[in-house]
């Protein structure tokens, strides 16, 4: 028999050697008391579509190539095998979604109670900090996403990245085209300014921040 995950033999593949040779976590299931409440995937697509919501897969890469690379909308691709391999990295994938304080929500293809979304959602809280209150799960995962006829997409396309903006991805501020003033440009109004040091007054204008959104594992 052959693991659905990595395409390697079950023996090869169905213990913590096999996973650091081959990069499959399937083995890996959620405790009985793991966080993350289960929520229906019309749900989580409202909470996608209003902001207020991040969605972790959290499948290995030969997983979502075996799906033909579909995902959801702006999701954040966190497997098993980066917690347990790659931490430096892993921090720059959770530092977005921490920031954007929105609802996490973790799915697998099938999102049942044993599903690595639940191990996932627990290392999120008790590795990462993330409050407990935060963390869903997708029920029925993946699959019952796609038989609700919600959308999919691959990750970076048009779908993707447009979620990605509501929801997490913050915007670096524009640069302004504006000169700082020289000694010799006077003050535009009396009325913008400042108190210095001198008695003197002038206003600074700020540039607007250019936001990302947040909207929530």
């Amino acid at each position: 028999a052959t693991c659905f995950a990595c395409g390697w033999a079950v023996k090869r593949c169905n213990d913590i050697a096999g996973m650091a040779a081959f990069g499959c976590s399937r083995p890996i299931h959620a405790g009985a008391d793991a966080p993350g409440e289960f929520e229906e995937p019309e749900q989580v697509a409202a909470w996608l579509a209003d902001g207020s919501c991040c969605v972790v897969d959290a499948r290995e890469a030969a997983e979502r190539s075996l799906s033909g690379g579909t995902v959801l909308p702006g999701c954040v691709c966190v497997g098993m095998g980066d917690i347990m391999f790659q931490s430096n990295q892993l921090e720059a994938k959770v530092a977005p979604i921490r920031k954007a304080g929105n609802r996490i929500v973790c799915y697998t293809d099938h999102g049942v109670d044993e599903s690595r979304c639940g191990s996932l959602c627990q290392h999120l809280q008790e590795s990462r900090g993330f409050p407990r209150n935060r963390l869903f799960r997708l029920r029925g995962g993946l699959n019952a996403w796609k038989a609700a006829g919600l959308t999919v997409c691959h990750e970076g396309d048009e779908a993707w990245n447009a979620a990605a903006d509501r929801c997490w991805r913050v915007a670096k501020p524009t640069t302004s085209n504006q000169q700082p003033a020289t000694n010799n440009q006077q003050p535009t109004t009396s009325n913008q300014q400042q108190t210095t040091s001198s008695g003197s007054k002038l206003f600074c204008r700020l540039s607007p921040k250019v936001g990302g959104c947040w909207r929530s594992g």
